[in-house]
């Protein structure tokens, strides 16, 4: 897993972005997509944590971020296939709907404002098996990846309140059975990764 703080600069760029996004569609007639109901207001700021939230990622995974506006499904979210899947909450699976392109990788990531964690990725062919399928709050079936089936990113983290807390006991699949406990203060979260290949097991309140 790797944590993002963005800088100011990067946080400016990411609105600009967010907000195009948002007026575009506007424009599209498609502001409540998949079900969504959000006022106006919500959904600029919808648009400006998954911009902030692509750019975080590709920080962590070390490509250039398009920043597109108006490409949809037509190129991926960061090259060379990787498709951004934000979310707010730590308890929150990792998102893949139907009109995802199965070729491409889903990267998770939880987050808003300016903080950001790049949890782990899952091919989207991969994650369209029927025990993942589920639906929430009235709206369209999709798949929901437990963050326990997500495969790592990495060992970096660049959070400056990040704070190791110990070792925990576990069984991964890379051999190791010891893990790390990771305390995010300003989230209010621990977090257990594979203390080996860095595979995320799970989450608990600080």
């Amino acid at each position: 897993m790797i944590v993002h703080v963005l800088s100011s600069d990067e946080l400016e760029a990411a609105q600009r972005v967010g907000r195009a996004r948002d007026a575009s569609s506007v424009k599209r007639r498609s502001r409540n997509a998949h079900g969504l109901q959000a006022t106006a207001e919500q959904s600029v700021q919808i648009h400006i944590d998954g911009a902030a939230a692509e750019l975080a990622a590709a920080l962590a995974l070390g490509v250039k971020w398009p920043a597109s506006v108006d490409t949809f499904k037509t190129t991926p979210d960061l090259p060379p296939k990787w498709e951004v899947r934000r979310r707010s909450r730590w308890d929150y699976d990792c998102l893949v709907r139907t009109d995802d392109v199965d070729i491409r990788r889903a990267v998770h990531v939880v987050g808003a404002g300016s903080q950001f964690a790049v949890v782990g990725w899952i091919g989207i062919g991969d994650a369209k098996i029927d025990r993942f399928i589920r639906s929430y709050g009235g709206r369209e079936k999709a798949w929901f990846v437990p963050l326990s089936e997500l495969h790592p990113v990495g060992k970096s983290l660049r959070y400056p309140d990040a704070r190791w807390k110990g070792n925990s006991e576990i069984e991964c699949s890379c051999g190791s059975r010891k893990a790390d406990l990771i305390s995010m203060p300003q989230s209010g979260f621990v977090m257990e990764t594979c203390a080996k290949c860095d595979k995320f097991f799970g989450w608990s309140r600080s």
